[in-house]
């Protein structure tokens, strides 16, 4: 009666166990870094307040934003629902720096989900090269400021990077 117990017990919670991996086979997490478009102007950052106050961009959310003083790069952790067709970002950033100290970035993350409209939720990190040239930041600038990111799919979501 004991040894039926058990192999009863290891039955049930296999089952329990196969059943809760099927089930969350439908979240899909990774950190792959992934393309985001880079934009800095006045211009492209008064467009995209427009596209915020309208329709806005396809869905997501802002996990967390992160500045990575020794490599100088920004990560976002982003999650949205989709993963059957390839999503786009694009980080606007305004050409004007509040002067103030440290400087201050208010940027605004839209998402193109391209049409996707299937259900898995997807967790990824997007890994933002503040080096690059169409930022025009020094290094101390990076290493000083401040950044808070606004969800431009939803513009009450504002997310102020961490240290």
């Amino acid at each position: 009666m004991y040894k039926t117990s058990n192999v009863i017990t290891v039955l049930v919670l296999t089952a329990i166990m196969f059943q809760c991996q099927q089930t969350s086979n439908n979240f899909k997490t990774t950190s792959e870094e992934i393309d985001i478009e880079l934009t800095r102007s006045v211009q492209a950052y008064a467009n995209a307040q427009k596209l915020l106050k309208s329709a806005g961009s396809d869905p997501f959310v802002i996990n967390s934003v992160t500045v990575n003083d020794n490599e100088l790069k920004m990560l976002i952790g982003v999650s949205y629902s989709g993963g059957c067709e390839k999503h786009q970002f694009s980080l606007v950033w305004s050409d004007v720096i509040n002067m103030v100290y440290p400087p201050n970035f208010t940027v605004i993350l839209n998402h193109n989900a391209n049409g996707d409209s299937c259900e898995a939720w997807l967790t990824k990190t997007l890994v933002i090269d503040l080096k690059d040239d169409a930022l025009r930041l020094s290094d101390q600038e990076i290493i000083d400021m401040t950044v808070t990111v606004v969800n431009g799919s939803n513009p009450n979501e504002k997310v102020e990077q961490e240290y």
